[in-house]
């Protein structure tokens, strides 16, 4: 019996066996007890990897098969239909639910399950004017084992995720109708972004959407939309009972609608331009950041129905030389004053 290079893409190497043959090389290859683990007859092992490479010069990872030895025919027709079979098969039971995670068409990323998908990134940060289309087309690679003929997927554009333009250099987007969602810090820090249109269709925009957007004068809702609405390029709930998102443009003073009993997280954030805000007596909870680094605010009356104020809801307002919190005021959050001139001294 003799031991023989044969070449095989498919073929895993057997390096336990292959260690034990050098072994009993070196050794002389008189171990009875490898020999009939190996079910080979006792004495030396021939044909081993020095008569391998003497026969394949060139050619590494050939595969030593044993002539005649059925633990490593065993075993290679197992590696077979395994790499040969079971793999391929197992990739075509995942068409049809696959995710399309991290795919990109025109320069748009996104992730699709089933019909729809969203918008997860755009290939360039200076991405100037966007336009984010209403439908995007896929085409499937072409598997060796899939006789059928590629066919182009195509998915309905649905939402914006977390952060997909932040830090982007749009100048302008334009959403299509069929948008219903918006993830938090979508538009992010797009300080080139000036105004931006909701169509009536999103029912969700998530936390900081377009926090740190300084160019921004308008955020503009399409008057049918039964989740949101706008006042002045202001952003509301449908109902306006809660201010989400001001401007970071608007100047001078500001009065907030008295409908309004909720000032949202970071809704006046960065807002340098303010001097005085004017909060209704209904409101009752000021958000996280709400005026936070409103550097130019001076002057803020904080009504007695108020009980909550959040985390750095007045953090570096730095003007605010005077603020009177009322006895309705039940919980302040960690650093709400903190930078600013005029903070009242703390609760015991």
């Amino acid at each position: 019996m003799s031991l023989v290079a044969k070449e095989d893409a498919h073929a895993i190497p057997f390096p336990p066996l292959a260690a034990k043959r050098r072994e009993a090389e070196k050794g002389g290859g008189r171990d009875p007890r490898l020999a009939a683990k190996l079910s080979l007859p006792p004495g030396k092992l021939v044909g081993g990897v020095e008569n391998c490479t003497e026969k394949h010069p060139g050619k590494p990872g050939s595969t030593l098969y044993c002539e005649g030895n059925p633990i490593l025919k065993e075993y290679l027709m197992k590696n077979r239909l395994f790499t040969r079979c079971i793999i391929p098969l197992l990739m075509l039971s995942c068409i049809g639910t696959v995710a399309y995670a991290g795919n990109s068409t025109n320069g748009f990323g996104y992730q699709a399950t089933g019909p729809n998908c969203t918008i997860t990134s755009y290939k360039t940060k200076r991405a100037g004017a966007v336009r984010i289309p209403a439908v995007i087309s896929f085409l499937p690679p072409r598997f060796s084992l899939n006789p059928s003929p590629e066919v182009t997927k195509r998915f309905k554009v649905t939402g914006i995720a977390d952060q997909a333009f932040n830090g982007s250099d749009l100048i302008s987007v334009t959403l299509h109708d069929g948008i219903t969602t918006i993830g938090a810090m979508a538009f992010a820090a797009c300080t080139n972004l000036t105004s931006i249109a909701i169509p009536a269709g999103v029912t969700s925009i998530g936390n900081l959407a377009f926090d740190g957007c300084t160019a921004l004068t308008s955020i503009d809702v399409d008057k049918n939309s039964m989740s949101y609405s706008s006042l002045s390029g202001v952003l509301y709930d449908k109902k306006q009972t809660s201010i989400i998102k001001c401007p970071t443009t608007k100047k001078g003073a500001f009065a907030i609608p008295a409908s309004v009993t909720t000032i949202g997280d970071s809704a006046f954030y960065d807002c340098a331009g303010l001097t005085s805000i004017t909060i209704p007596a209904g409101v009752t909870t000021i958000g996280d950041n709400a005026f936070s680094s409103c550097t130019g605010l001076t002057s803020i009356t904080i009504p007695a129905s108020v009980t909550n104020i959040g985390r750095n809801a007045f953090f570096f307002c730095t003007a605010l030389k005077s603020i009177k919190i009322p006895a309705s005021v039940t919980n302040i959050g960690t650093g709400a004053f903190y930078g600013c001139p005029g903070a009242p001294p703390k609760r015991k």
